[in-house]
């Protein structure tokens, strides 16, 4: 009897463990796959290109919700992620994110449907920060309502971080 219990406590903690898991993105249901960086493999939805050295999902501190973040730090050039995300034409988008740096030189870039609309050079050291309150350098940079002109849109970080990393987490595309 005494193993029955066992198992099935055991089965009850491992279901509250993923229930914990679940990362602040999944739970706020956004658009862009693999939000929070949980899915298995660990890049599925996101196709990369650019450098793809020294770029990990991690779980503890790497991530911001849930298990686990994006660890990324290339160092030669541009690293990026993007995907298609699922839209109606003519309708706004929220597009928020989580990010933390460590060290500079960096640089760090985010576009929507082919147009730069955040890109920062040697950003200091910052915990992970919403990007609604990202170090901004450049007035003319945008991140949050953003419009899609066709049924997906393209969404894309791309990162540059030779002696340390960036921490991506929690990207929430949002219908307005």
């Amino acid at each position: 009897m005494k193993k029955v219990v066992l198992t099935v406590s055991l089965f009850v903690l491992c279901l509250s463990l993923s229930a914990l898991a679940q990362s602040q993105c999944e739970a706020d249901g956004s658009l862009a796959a693999n939000c929070g960086w949980e899915s298995l493999p660990d890049f599925a939805g996101w196709t990369r290109s650019g450098d793809a050295t020294f770029t990990t999902i991690e779980g503890g501190p790497v991530a911001h919700s849930g298990a686990r973040g994006l660890q990324t730090g290339p160092g030669t050039a541009l690293g990026c992620f993007e995907q298609n995300v699922p839209t109606d034409a003519g309708a706004l988008y929220d597009l928020s994110f989580w990010l933390r740096n460590q060290d500079a030189p960096n640089q760090f870039q985010v576009s929507w449907n082919g147009a730069v609309i955040y890109d920062q050079t040697n950003m200091p050291t910052f915990p992970y920060t919403s990007s609604a309150a990202l170090p901004v350098g450049d007035t003319s940079v945008f991140i949050g309502l953003a419009a899609s002109d066709d049924t997906t849109t393209n969404l894309k970080f791309c990162f540059f971080n030779p002696p340390d990393y960036f921490h991506l987490d929690d990207v929430d595309v949002l219908a307005e």
